[in-house]
């Protein structure tokens, strides 16, 4: 199948506004229409772009480890796949409306014919038989991990068949940005005034869900490849809205600062990182 990107992107305004229809839209962290026409429907259209010609046909079964609140498992029901989800707090929380989103969802999922499960990947099995799906989605989602992601990749590896391929995006610890942001003496975390408050925002028996290890292209490539995958594509991307500093601007960026040992810096990234530089990872991998 190919994909056409203009109708992946109706695809995805057509989720968008049946969540608004449907009054899905979590209170917490509501995905308004700025940060979907900014941010979802780019990150979904790259998804669709990196998916393996061979993994492209209907009815292909598909888990999406992580999934939230199921965005990405409605695009990939509408292209044709058999999805499956799970998620350790998919059905908590209130909508906009301050109702319970749970029964809300359930019955949404259920009309799509998607299987969503409660499953808190860090300490339970994942609850699906060994080698059952072609392609599994992990998405944004390791960095959130408190442990290591040893266990999980070891589930994702059980319940894919062989031949079968992972994606795998997260943010980029090594990018650019985070790196000028740290020689400036900045912290690239979430703001520190909503950590700190964290435990008055959730329910008291959540855990905290941000970032909790971010990792380099390399990083992820040799934990993969522990995990018993081959690594078919890595590299690293930026959605349209990251308009974070480009390589053309670091030289006038840092001189601006005067500092000769800044200008031996930025002479350093220029020739030997521009290949990871970009905001987010992005990899394909494969079980023999």
């Amino acid at each position: 199948m190919h994909y056409d990107n203009e109708k992946v992107r109706g695809l995805c305004v057509g989720i968008h506004e049946e969540f608004k229809n449907r009054r899905l839209i979590q209170k917490s962290w509501p995905t308004t229409d700025e940060i979907f026409y900014s941010e979802y429907i780019h990150r979904l259209s790259k998804i669709t772009e990196m998916i393996p010609i061979i993994c492209r046909r209907k009815g292909a079964k598909v888990l999406d480890v992580g999934c939230g609140e199921g965005r990405l498992a409605l695009l990939l029901k509408n292209l044709g796949y058999d999805v499956s989800g799970v998620d350790a707090h998919v059905f908590e929380g209130l909508n906009t409306f301050d109702e319970p989103r749970g029964p809300l969802l359930s019955k949404y999922f259920s009309e799509k014919g998607i299987r969503v499960e409660k499953t808190n990947i860090e300490n339970e099995k994942l609850p699906f038989s060994d080698k059952s799906f072609e392609m599994v989605m992990f998405m944004e989602v390791i960095e959130h991990l408190h442990n290591s992601p040893k266990p999980v990749l070891q589930e994702i590896n059980r319940v894919l068949k062989s031949g079968g391929y992972l994606l795998l995006s997260t943010p980029n610890y090594a990018s650019l940005k985070k790196r000028l942001s740290a020689i400036q003496g900045k912290s690239y975390h979430w703001p520190l005034k909503g950590y700190y408050n964290f435990e008055f925002t959730v329910p008291p028996s959540r855990d905290y869900v941000g970032h909790i290890r971010e990792f380099t292209l390399p990083e992820i490539e040799a934990m993969l490849k522990w995990g018993g995958f081959e690594i078919i594509s890595a590299k690293t991307y930026s959605l349209p809205n990251e308009k974070g500093l480009s390589l053309k601007d670091l030289p006038k960026y840092w001189l601006s600062r005067k500092g000769t040992g800044l200008v031996a810096l930025t002479l350093y990234l220029l020739q030997n990182m521009g290949k990871r530089l970009k905001e987010h990872i992005f990899v394909v991998a494969r079980k023999p």
